[in-house]
């Protein structure tokens, strides 16, 4: 790792490469633009990372306010990558957490010169470094099915659970079977329902089932495929496998592609890495910005439900941003319906094993129903 001033010093030296390019100016503009966000943010984290030619390998920022954001937020974390932000081609990586409000929040940006094993666990062991006070309540980390970014996530995160995006297996079925199931149209629409459903099984039966079920319809050549890159893999991307993780109802890596989507008007190939860095900047402060509006509305609003007299609804909605209070609403609005409380579940006042609970840590019908049951207040401020 370097400071600022090492790297400034060499960048007016020797010709600086990545991947055979020339960037000496693009590496000079970006160290002012380092060094101009630094002076603006004392406490940001900027961190360049080199190899032993004293190349750049990455370059890591986290603002201060990511840093506030996710030390707030650290349960559930997605990173996904993005391209053609620049034009010395390094792919722009971001790392997502969610907050209150059930947005996506940036806790970090880096750039990387290529995507190799020892590039990704620097780059990846940067974050965690950063974020070493916050970093045992990381549970879960969504990614794409990148096998060599799941291995080093697991290098320098060992006890959270990495958990291949629902959307990105989705697709990655519909190409395989695209490519090795039979040329009979009916078996590959059956392939893409049974394998789309085992994105959301809720139990392991149902997943045997379908299983059982897509074996009958598969190829032997998709089979194998599917046998031993999914179904004997340790990687985590059933739907009853997820519902046991911590997610807070994330199952994708959405929040990233939305970003970039909002990303690509501000970034294009032709970039370089200064001013590549100077619009990142300029993003990352309009969403602060975004974020202050959020707040002041949440503090200055008064929540109401209208045609409400449940007290148990306006103490919820009084003291939950607008996503939790919906969500804890529906749950205390099925309890009401409840007669008795379902059999596989074991509950508490305080607790349960359900899904919604172990997936979100808020209360649950469950939760509610038993509460009433046992005369006890349904729901604590």
């Amino acid at each position: 790792m370097r400071t600022l001033d090492q790297m400034r010093k060499e960048a007016a030296g020797d010709l600086e490469t990545i991947d055979g390019a020339e960037v000496s100016a693009d590496v000079q503009e970006l160290l002012d633009e380092l060094e101009n966000t630094r002076k603006n943010d004392p406490e940001a984290k900027i961190i360049v990372g080199t190899d032993p030619d004293d190349q750049i390998t990455f370059v890591f920022w986290a603002s201060s306010e990511m840093q506030s954001d996710f030390k707030s937020f650290p349960e559930v974390l997605s990173i996904d990558n993005t391209y053609n932000t620049n034009k010395v081609k390094m792919p722009l990586t971001g790392f997502l957490c969610q907050d209150k409000f059930g947005h996506g929040k940036v806790a970090a940006w880096t750039l990387l010169r290529d995507e190799k094993k020892t590039t990704l666990h620097d780059a990846f062991l940067t974050f965690v470094e950063t974020y070493a006070s916050v970093k045992d309540k990381i549970r879960t980390v969504f990614v794409d099915k990148d096998m060599n970014e799941i291995m080093r996530l697991k290098e320098v995160l060992p006890d959270a659970d990495v958990v291949v995006c629902r959307f990105h297996s989705g697709e990655i079925f519909k190409r395989q079977i695209d490519k090795k199931f039979d040329k009979d149209e009916n078996k590959r629409v059956k392939g893409r329902e049974v394998t789309k459903k085992m994105l959301s099984t809720e139990c392991e039966e149902e997943y045997t089932k379908l299983y059982e079920e897509l074996k009958t319809v598969a190829s032997d050549p998709f089979m194998k495929y599917f046998d031993d890159n999914w179904h004997n893999s340790k990687l985590v991307w059933k739907g009853h496998e997820r519902l046991q993780l911590v997610t807070f109802g994330v199952t994708t890596t959405n929040n990233n592609e939305s970003l970039h989507g909002k990303l690509k008007p501000l970034l294009n190939k032709r970039r370089s890495l200064g001013n590549c860095f100077a619009k990142l900047r300029l993003y990352q402060q309009n969403d602060v910005n975004r974020s202050r509006m959020r707040e002041f509305n949440n503090f200055a609003k008064v929540p109401y439900v209208c045609k409400n007299t449940d007290p148990t609804i306006r103490d919820i909605v009084s003291v939950c941003t607008p996503f939790v209070s919906n969500l804890i609403r529906q749950e205390y609005s099925s309890s009401l319906k409840m007669d008795a409380l379902p059999g596989p579940y074991n509950v508490d006042i305080d607790k349960c094993t359900c899904a919604f609970y172990r997936s979100r840590g808020f209360p649950c019908c469950h939760m509610f129903f038993s509460r009433r049951l046992k005369g006890k207040q349904c729901f604590n401020r």
